[in-house]
């Protein structure tokens, strides 16, 4: 957050890196916004969970003074906020917990005909069932076509469905379609900095 500077970025980084094979490493307070300065042992402050004194790190005296934002900007303010970015990040973790193909599975970068430059699209696939990942890096709306995906990055064979598994926020890819065909995906609108996992199954 502190190199991004800008909630937007932050969340649409944090699903990209989360939907991207590998192993994700969040530094704590990371996923509620938290910002620090240089030098390095002031890059992290005491971790914001609440409004409580001290921010409810301790009940006595921590080593770093807190964030000036940390009575609005703590665990326990984002906690039940649909919207929130630690609710985000939770979402994005079971997401990717839950099904192999984001978890283990390969990743096919797709090539599209994005005219703004900034939307990235990519497949990650298992046995059963495969995810295509779009996320518009940029602050303008874009609209998305990708023509014959990889028959080898999909499940098995025949007709498949596409349906959504998570977008943030909840419509940032709206119009998608895709052609059994001829395996071709049109995704008539993408929001600026919008993220959607679309998941593809059989029939």
């Amino acid at each position: 957050m502190t190199v991004l500077g800008d909630a937007a970025k932050a969340r649409i980084a944090a699903s990209a890196m989360l939907m991207l094979p590998g192993t994700p490493f969040v530094y704590y307070g990371e996923e509620i916004g938290m910002v620090g300065q240089k030098p390095d042992e002031m890059i992290r402050t005491p971790m914001q969970w609440s409004s409580a004194r001290n921010g409810g790190f301790t009940t006595g005296t921590p080593w770093e003074p807190l964030q000036p934002d940390w009575k609005t900007k703590n665990v326990a303010a984002q906690d039940s906020s649909r919207q929130s970015l630690l609710n985000h990040y939770r979402k994005l973790i079971q997401l990717r917990n839950a099904n192999p193909a984001l978890s283990r599975g390969p990743l096919t970068l797709l090539q599209t005909d994005d005219a703004t430059g900034t939307i990235a699209a990519w497949l990650r696939s298992s046995r059963d069932e495969a995810f295509l990942i779009v996320v518009n890096f940029g602050p303008r709306h874009g609209e998305l076509y990708m023509e014959r995906l990889p028959w080898n990055s999909l499940p098995g064979g025949g007709e498949y469905r596409m349906d959504p598994a998570y977008a943030d926020p909840d419509h940032a890819c709206a119009g998608y379609f895709y052609a059994n065909g001829n395996g071709s995906i049109l995704i008539r609108s993408v929001e600026a900095r919008g993220f959607c996992a679309l998941r593809i199954r059989r029939r």
